[in-house]
């Protein structure tokens, strides 16, 4: 089977530190073909995921999206495409010549309009292209999520969020410990243990064909602790040494 992975952040992943093996590839070595078409990229918008996927969802079998959040930058000047996310952003963000205008040319209401139809064109076209389709919600939604057939995973982040590191001799949040150290070490914003959850999740929707269900991953039993993800924090200090 060919799976095609399109979205954001939580979707891909970069392998400086292979100890954590992000949920694609986890996916992939289960039932993909080898060949899984990773074309998620952090920091991107809706719209730059929807692009990639009108490209090439006809080479796949079974499409995995996850849809970010509407409140990022539809479209940005080449080269800036990742730093989608830096919307309202002011001081050193490369995109603070545009945030300046932003409000004058883009509502949040025509932000939720834009992700709404592309969460609705996604799902059609693989209706209609007989493909197997799993939506994936990184953030908690902006819009009122239209009915489809297809399974919906939502609320991500707040899996991300609530997970934790022991740093500096005590447990702190991750996310709390990345804004301090600068960038997120955990590829897909998960660490090992839950990287491979979702894989598994994913995984048995795929196999069992599952329709019509949306399942809240908070709902869910997932790691906060993950000693790897310990270990690589530490042995990442000690290279920036």
């Amino acid at each position: 089977m060919r799976i095609g992975i399109f979205g954001d952040s939580f979707a891909a992943y970069y392998g400086v530190y292979t100890e954590n093996k992000p949920w694609p590839i986890l996916l992939n070595e289960m039932m993909g073909d080898g060949k899984a078409g990773q074309w998620a990229r952090g920091g991107t918008s809706h719209w730059y995921s929807y692009e990639q996927f009108i490209k090439r969802y006809k080479k796949y079998d079974c499409i995995v999206f996850c849809h970010t959040n509407s409140m990022r930058w539809p479209v940005t000047p080449p080269g800036l495409e990742h730093y989608a996310w830096e919307i309202g952003f002011t001081g050193n963000s490369l995109m603070e010549p545009y945030n300046n205008v932003r409000k004058d040319i883009l509502s949040e209401e025509l932000l939720n309009y834009i992700s709404l139809n592309i969460f609705k064109d996604v799902n059609r076209i693989c209706q209609e292209n007989n493909k197997y389709l799993v939506n994936i919600f990184s953030f908690p939604l902006d819009y009122d999520m239209p009915k489809t057939s297809y399974p919906a995973l939502l609320k991500l982040n707040q899996v991300s969020i609530a997970e934790h590191i022991f740093y500096k001799g005590k447990y702190q949040r991750t996310g709390d410990v990345n804004t301090v150290r600068g960038g997120d070490l955990r590829d897909c914003h998960l660490n090992t243990l839950n990287n491979k959850r979702l894989a598994d999740i994913v995984c048995d929707l795929i196999k069992n064909k599952t329709l019509d269900t949306i399942i809240d991953l908070t709902e869910l039993e997932w790691d906060a602790k993950d000693p790897i993800m310990d270990y690589i924090y530490k042995k990442d200090d000690v290279k920036r040494i």
